[in-house]
């Protein structure tokens, strides 16, 4: 019985068929895939009604038109990863979530109400880091590309990169004693020098669940462990980062005593800024020390695979070209882009919503943790419905679960309850951001394959990350100016101005809704729904059944 583990591509060659016929089964696979050794398109693979004996493959058969009928079987036993290959794999995501999701709710508090960064330096800070980090993506995808390692392909950089991303992490949440130019030269390297770091971390291990297994459901296994991993990350983080905090006694009531708060800056840290200090510097010791158990653990119990499908060499700058023209692709990543901003609008300014808009500075924890758990739970749910319905479907009804949260956001009078409410509405869009566009990529790049004859897995991960980094980036900046703008100052605490309130607002319910509405609009014409992907995988089938 053969499985989906070893594989390659059946052209629908009439020479096969013919010496077939002749007796003459046995030809070279270079004879049969000269073709797609060239620059030339592929032949055409065709897909037929399948024929069962025992649900195995044990046997050719041809129809009327000459066509190779293939039933693809269940992946044996031996095909299947471990547990502790989907465990090890999906560990590093657990610090890499942790990371994101600390600054993601915390940094915008952090730098403008602890360290004291003026709006306009924390824009700065915020959005030119994030573009350096985009403009490098495109050489690491140049390096993950070109470069192979005795241990693989990807696992080296995940190890190597680790000690540098949590040397990063830390300093970014020090107090340096220094001057207000010092502390944005300050934040603004540790930034870039995180996310940088990170590029050489994250994009090999997304990448990785295509080194990992030739099979799709084992991939979206996987995809479905890391998120689950990223996902207990949310929640870690908030339990444990505010943990940390009341361990040393911080809370956010300094914000209250302006006396306090403004004594705060270029002082050496004493008193309730030594707390904070304390508290900031172990939560991210903690978190960094994860960050390269983890990798270490990933590197020692997974292996890399390699595909048997022969395909052209391409050139970085010829791939970046063809895939920067593949409609497939370009849809995904735009529709992708969209729920991301939508979900970081709200993580962005949570908390000065929380803070500025419904005047309480105790809830947030609460809040943030409903969203995660609810998040975590609707993981599995969502994991359900999209064998059910496809993932196309899948992250359509996501991306419009979250309506319900923002016009709960909008309604100035609310209460407080609702805002519970709101949180398990955008739980199902987060959940669907975490599994639909991972799972849908490799797909995205099977077709790719079929349709070219190439297979620059490195790149499209490397475009996919770059598209959704310029936004970020714009977008993060985008909000900081609109706060300075607005005329909020942190030294102002609770006495803000009414258009910092409409503003938070706005950003919180409005924009995150009408960006959410492209995100569907886009996936609207996304043409690999589940049909198709099944097609892609039947062929694929074929392909490397003949190989073997």
């Amino acid at each position: 019985m053969l499985s989906p583990a070893a594989i390659v591509v059946l052209p629908n060659d009439s020479t096969f068929n013919k010496e077939r016929r002749a007796g003459t089964q046995n030809i070279p696979t270079t004879q049969l895939f000269e073709k797609n050794r060239r620059d030339s398109p592929p032949p055409v693979y065709t897909i037929n009604e399948t024929n069962e004996t025992n649900g195995d493959i044990d046997q050719y058969d041809f129809d009327k038109d000459d066509q190779l009928i293939v039933e693809p079987s269940e992946a044996s036993s031996s095909d299947k990863l471990s547990v502790l290959t989907k465990l090890a794999y999906a560990s590093v995501g657990l610090p890499y979530s942790m990371q994101l999701s600390i600054i993601a709710f915390y940094i915008n508090y952090f730098l403008l109400d602890v360290a004291k960064v003026s709006p306009i330096y924390n824009a700065v800070i915020l959005f030119t880091s994030r573009l350096i980090d985009g403009l490098t993506d495109p050489i690491g995808g140049y390096l993950f590309s070109r470069f192979s390692f005795r241990w693989g392909k990807m696992r080296p950089w995940i190890l190597f990169s680790s000690p540098f991303v949590a040397l990063c992490y830390f300093a970014l949440w020090c107090l340096p004693n220094i001057s207000e130019g010092g502390k944005f030269a300050y934040y603004f390297a540790a930034h870039s020098l995180l996310w940088t770091f990170m590029t050489a971390s994250r994009i090999p291990h997304t990448a990785l669940t295509v080194y990992l297994t030739l099979d799709q459901t084992e991939r979206d296994q996987l995809t479905k462990y890391r998120t689950l991993f990223e996902a207990g990350g949310l929640l870690l983080s908030i339990a444990f980062h505010w943990g940390v905090t009341a361990a040393f006694g911080v809370t956010r009531e300094i914000c209250l005593n302006d006396t306090i708060s403004s004594n705060l800056t270029d002082v050496i840290p004493t008193g309730v800024e030594a707390n904070v200090a304390g508290a900031y510097m172990t939560s991210a010791g903690v978190v960094a020390l994860l960050c390269i158990l983890t990798s270490i653990f990933l590197f020692y119990n997974v292996r890399e695979i390699v595909d048997v499908i022969p395909t052209s060499e391409t050139s970085f700058i010829q791939g970046f070209k063809m895939i920067l023209r593949y409609k497939p692709f370009l849809i995904l990543t735009a529709a992708t882009v969209a729920s991301i901003l939508a979900t970081q609008s709200i993580q962005s300014v949570l908390e000065l919503y929380l803070n500025h808009v419904k005047k309480n500075r105790t809830i947030f924890p609460f809040l943030a943790g409903s969203l995660i758990i609810s998040t975590m739970i609707l993981l599995f749910v969502w994991s359900i419905v999209m064998r059910k319905i496809g993932k196309k479907k899948s992250f359509l009804i996501g991306n419009l679960c979250l309506l319900p949260a923002v016009i709960i956001i909008l309604i100035s009078q609310s209460p407080m309850a609702l805002l519970f409410v709101a949180a398990i509405f955008g739980a199902n869009t987060v959940a669907c951001g975490y599994v639909m566009p991972w799972a849908m990529l490799p797909e995205c790049i099977d077709s790719f394959m079929l349709e070219t004859g190439r297979r620059p897995v490195e790149i499209f991960y490397t475009l996919f990350f770059l598209g959704a980094k310029l936004a970020q980036a714009l977008y993060a900046g985008l909000v900081q100016l609109a706060l300075s703008v607005s005329g909020f100052d942190a030294k102002l605490c609770d006495h803000q101005p009414e258009s910092v309130e409409l503003t938070l607002r706005l950003l919180m319910g409005a924009v995150p809704g009408i960006i959410m509405v492209l995100s569907t609009i886009c996936l609207y014409f996304y043409s690999i729904d589940d049909v198709r992907a099944k097609e892609i995988q039947q062929q694929l089938f074929e392909m490397r059944y003949v190989m073997n």
